[in-house]
């Protein structure tokens, strides 16, 4: 029972970090960086950590691999939303 106390209010606080960053995110840049769409990317990082830490937990090593090939492309998929953003509110610059 403990271990579900934590891991409830681990994850709440991914879910309210994720939703800090997409406040500001979108307070910087709100024609890019809609609420909607980064706090989904955002989320969804926390739940690939979420996945790893609960593989290490079981000892179940073998999922590593395919989920860091997972997690890296989504990894990309953020840093192309956040550039996006910047190369659409600072178009002379680029």
């Amino acid at each position: 029972m403990a271990g579900d106390k934590f891991e409830d209010m681990a994850t709440d606080k991914l879910k309210k970090n994720a939703e800090e960053i997409t406040t500001f995110l979108n307070g910087a840049n709100p024609k890019t960086w809609s609420k909607g769409t980064m706090v989904l990317l955002l989320l969804a990082h926390g739940g690939y950590h979420i996945c790893q830490i609960d593989a290490v937990l079981a000892k179940n090593y073998g999922t590593d691999d395919s989920l860091w090939k997972a997690m890296k492309t989504h990894i990309y998929a953020i840093v192309d939303a956040l550039a996006e953003g910047i190369v659409t509110q600072f178009p002379k610059k680029f």
